[in-house]
């Protein structure tokens, strides 16, 4: 076997051993003689341990770490190093069982650093208890500097999962979209999905065996939950929480069909398959340029971690039941349904974020500061509209903290909302104070008007849709009793709902159904809300 040596792999060594003159470091060898460290052509992938004589290595100064940081801010180069082909074949399987504790995550981190992602130095990974972490930046940061650095070659793309599995990856789309037909929108998931699974497969022989193994394990959304969890969410939640859960079962029934080369013993493996659908489904990032593609790019999908009922890039929500337990769950669960539940966040989800990743168009990754960021703070994403979380909830198992909003659960309005053309993240109350968002009251009036005056209803749709302010306005006020008779009986309805409802979910055991404090909390806070919402009304009539 002949070893080629990079200066890059020389640095990534002495980057490794600031203290000693010898570094060591496991290294995957490709099939073929590749950048970095390669083999002769034909023999098969494997690790070394590579031994490194190196000077000696001076630690890094502040005029240094000043240089590095601007270099960062600017527009940074992909490193040569990349990530070979995977060897599919016998190796140690990762353990994803959702209690087995998760791997090395700082070993991890210095994988990615060998195949060329870039930080600041002042980002630091952080933990108070060895298992939840954080990224944290430790020095201020400059508005617009690229924090994180990503570079394609270990990025996964799920157009180059279409490249590396060809007709057979064709073959289950097919058969996937014959089953339903709005699994078509989600092909790029499912394509991340079989890449993950495909690397896991490989055991450790994949190239990507040191992320995988640091990826969590339990999920608190609505694929992870069962058939009771649904019945006790209200019906909105519900429909998206099932929604998510039924996307996945016709993933695993396409996969199982054999086209795509996975063993059987992973095809068959429930838990396995449902793992690798929850770290595609919680740490994708969508671009529409050049082409649409879902990506997931390591190190920076440290923001992607769901790990418990909260996602936060890791300022961990301490579990209630224990001593300093706060935030949403500690303050609204009751202490005995809490007390083996742990609100993790691996992700600082924020209405107003102080980071964003983008890609370029060569797929490169960079994590970018929006504004001024002051030393000792987590950095902050937004996985998706504040305005309504419940989405959010049941894609990645966590209730924003500063939700500000969220949608009046008339879901059995919904032909009255797509006949007005209004979308659901119009359709709001705020949850600080209950106050209801005027096209809520627009959609009530509407459906009254369709069951008693059809030709008032045509009315009022032309206003509507014609923005007819002061017409809709005349509607409002001869009708204002109905339709405030109509949202209260709307109110009160979810209201007896969800109190049921959280009975329901505190009533089952944790250890068989450990979602249980993620729903309540998610009830309770439309509970707090709608009470507020229903003194309103009370007090107009």
């Amino acid at each position: 076997m002949k070893l080629v040596i990079s200066s890059f792999m020389i640095a990534a060594l002495a980057a490794a051993s600031s203290s000693s003159n010898v570094a060591v470091v496991q290294a995957f060898v490709p099939p073929s003689a590749g950048i970095g460290i390669g083999c002769a052509a034909g023999a098969p992938s494997s690790r070394v341990n590579v031994v490194v004589a190196v000077s000696s290595l001076p630690t890094t100064t502040s005029a240094q770490q000043q240089q590095q940081q601007q270099q960062l801010h600017n527009p940074l180069k992909p490193l040569s190093m990349m990530i070979s082909s995977t060897s599919y074949g016998t190796g140690d399987l990762i353990d994803v069982s959702e209690y087995s504790p998760r791997g090395d995550v700082y070993a991890m981190e210095s994988w990615s650093t060998q195949y060329g992602v870039q930080k600041l130095d002042s980002i630091q990974l952080y933990t108070d208890d060895g298992s939840d972490y954080q990224l944290i930046t430790t020095q201020s940061i400059p508005a617009s500097s690229t924090v994180i650095y990503v570079p394609s070659n270990i990025v996964l793309s799920s157009n180059n999962v279409v490249n590396e599995f060809g007709g057979s990856l064709q073959q289950a789309e097919n058969v996937l979209v014959q089953m339903d037909s709005g699994t078509q929108a989600r092909l790029p998931l499912f394509r991340l999905m079989i890449k993950i699974l495909a690397e896991y497969d490989a055991g450790s022989n994949s190239a990507y065996y040191p992320w995988l193994s640091a990826l969590p394990k339990q999920f608190f959304n609505g694929v992870s939950m069962t058939e009771e969890c649904f019945m006790c969410l209200p019906p909105y939640a519900g429909w998206l929480a099932s929604n998510e859960r039924k996307n996945y079962e016709f993933f695993a029934e396409a996969l199982r069909k054999g086209y795509v080369p996975l063993s059987q013993e992973t095809l068959y493996n429930e838990e396995v398959v449902r793992w690798a659908y929850n770290v595609a489904l919680t740490r994708f990032v969508e671009v529409w340029e050049p082409s649409r593609q879902k990506l997931i790019a390591p190190m920076a999908d440290m923001w992607w971690s769901v790990v418990g009922g909260d996602l936060r890039l890791e300022e961990r929500e301490r579990s209630p039941g224990k001593e300093g337990g706060s935030g949403r769950l500690g303050q609204l669960l009751p202490p005995v349904a809490c007390a083996s539940a742990t609100a993790r966040r691996e992700l600082n989800h924020s209405a107003e974020p102080n980071c964003e990743i983008t890609f370029d168009n060569q797929g490169n990754c960079a994590v970018q500061s929006l504004y001024d960021i002051p030393p000792n703070t987590p950095l902050t994403i937004s996985l998706g509209d504040p305005t309504n979380p419940t989405p959010i909830f049941a894609q990645y198992g966590f209730l924003p903290n500063d939700c500000a909003t969220i949608f009046c659960k008339a879901i059995h309005l919904d032909r009255q909302i797509k006949d007005l053309g209004y979308d659901y993240k119009d359709l709001l109350i705020q949850t600080q104070t209950g106050e209801i968002a005027p096209k809520v009251w627009d959609i009530f009036l509407y459906e009254m008007l369709q069951n008693n005056d059809p030709n008032s209803a045509d009315a009022f749709y032309v206003a509507c849709k014609t923005n007819d302010e002061s017409t809709k306005q005349q509607y409002h006020d001869h009708y204002f009793q109905y339709t405030l008779d109509a949202i209260k009986n709307h109110v009160y309805s979810i209201l007896g709902d969800v109190d049921q409802l959280s009975m329901q979910a505190q009533s089952y055991d944790l250890e068989t159904h450990p979602r249980v404090p993620v729903i309540v909390a998610h009830n309770n806070l439309v509970r707090d809300t709608f009470t507020m919402t229903a003194s309103l009304l009370e007090q107009m009539g």
